[in-house]
């Protein structure tokens, strides 16, 4: 009996929550609104606290109040995980009120919110390198800041992110058959990430584009590009130990190269 009253009054208490709420934000009473608002805010009620200062943002611009009620508006979003909305307020919060207690850690989450708004590594990276530079800002405005470690760590995160991309790209055009793009890109990625994890599979991968793209060239161009494949294979040599994973594959291609060679300039002193 007990169990289904408790029930029965739910119904009763979220109606006379919401009755409360609803009277709240339409109160003539500005700090009513924003002492409730407060009230949610650190009840992690993020929804019904946005509502109530966005009520107020209208009477209190342009006022020393102002800045208080934006900081906690800004900070709902960021509470609501709507990253994009909450830099973009961080970065306005920043940019009105440049003598607030609050300016660095405004700064910080504007950069971080960035960060936890941006695609994932298979999508667009354009707006990743501007994220990067406007941590590098954050670090250089603020080199003693409490943030900076946790800054260092997005960067590395966003570098991780970029490279990926790149070898991913890289790789997409090795797998469609566009050799010489796979090999000029894969020559990019380890310029632009020489600190690659998988360093000696792009080197192999290199040997291999390169390979196969001077192997499928019309005969005018094959010797040529068979050398520039043979050239590959000094420089994955020079990088790499004998005991490395595409160690013996890199030998096989290179056999089939001075194979491929000699078969060309044996048919080049017939024809002659």
């Amino acid at each position: 009996m007990k169990k289904g009253l408790f029930f029965l009054l739910i119904p009763v208490v979220l109606f006379s929550s919401c009755s409360q709420y609803g009277k709240v934000l339409k109160s003539p009473d500005r700090s009513l609104r924003f002492n409730k608002a407060l009230e949610y805010y650190r009840k992690l009620d993020y929804i019904r606290a946005q509502q109530l200062l966005e009520s107020l943002l209208p009477y209190y611009r342009g006022q020393d109040s102002s800045e208080i009620v934006y900081y906690y508006y800004a900070n709902c979003f960021y509470g609501l995980k709507d990253y994009q909305t909450a830099s973009y307020h961080f970065q306005s919060f920043t940019e009105n009120f440049f003598n607030s207690k609050h300016q660095m850690e405004c700064a910080y989450k504007a950069v971080y919110c960035r960060v936890m708004a941006g695609n994932p590594s298979y999508l667009d990276q354009s707006d990743t390198r501007r994220t990067m530079d406007e941590i590098q800002a954050f670090i250089n405005q603020y080199p003693s800041s409490r943030y900076v470690d946790t800054c260092n760590i997005l960067m590395d995160d966003l570098r991780a992110k970029m490279q990926q991309k790149a070898y991913d790209n890289a790789f997409l055009y090795y797998k469609i058959g566009d050799y010489k793009s796979a090999a000029v890109s894969l020559r990019n990625v380890l310029r632009d990430y020489p600190e690659l994890d998988n360093k000696e599979y792009v080197e192999y991968l290199i040997v291999r584009s390169s390979y196969l793209y001077a192997s499928n060239s019309v005969e005018t161009k094959k010797e040529e590009r068979l050398l520039q494949a043979l050239e590959e294979v000094k420089e994955y040599r020079m990088d790499n130990r004998s005991d490395a994973p595409n160690w013996d594959e890199v030998k096989k291609l290179e056999e089939r190269i001075n194979r491929d060679l000699e078969t060309l300039r044996r048919m080049k002193s017939i024809n002659n």
